[in-house]
């Protein structure tokens, strides 16, 4: 059974549905306004995927199909991360980007976790390393290298052992 973070509370299955559902609304919003060009448009495009990446940590958390709450989640750190580098805020894309793939390594790695969600990180990871492999190529980080060392270091290292 997994239990919530500190602070969040259970949800019911109807209530979660509405998370669900604002979540994918609200990045539908944010999608509409990254497209446009008109002045503080990115702006609310921002706010608008910190809004949905509030929700899809509840989601991650306590949605019951994993493959949904993990792509939401990735959904919306990835588009925080387009906003952010549209705003010529490069590393805070690139934390973004990290955050994202480790938070979702973690769950793969947590022996706690039922194998579907274990499973279902493991197939999203591709994605998430995808996308920092894209963004090391294009754009370049400190931040960016120190993830991707730490996590060619995490393949290294055979999972269970500790010294």
């Amino acid at each position: 059974m997994l239990s919530p973070r500190p602070g969040l509370h259970d949800l019911s299955d109807g209530t979660l549905q509405q998370v669900l559902t604002h979540w994918r609304n609200t990045i539908q919003q944010g999608n509409e306004h990254y497209r446009l060009t008109a002045p503080g448009s990115l702006a609310q495009a921002l706010s608008l995927f910190q809004d949905a990446l509030l929700m899809a940590d509840v989601l991650l958390e306590q949605w019951p199909d994993a493959d949904v709450a993990m792509a939401a989640y990735v959904v919306s750190h990835h588009n925080l991360a387009d906003t952010l580098l549209r705003l010529d805020e490069t590393d805070e894309a690139a934390t973004h980007l990290c955050v994202a793939h480790e938070r979702l390594e973690r769950l793969r790695d947590d022996f706690t976790q039922p194998l579907t969600r274990r499973h279902a990180a493991g197939r999203h990871l591709s994605r998430t390393l995808a996308e920092l492999e894209r963004f090391a190529h294009q754009h370049g980080s400190l931040l960016l290298a120190r993830c991707m060392s730490e996590h060619l270091l995490a393949q290294q290292v055979p999972r269970g052992v500790l010294h």
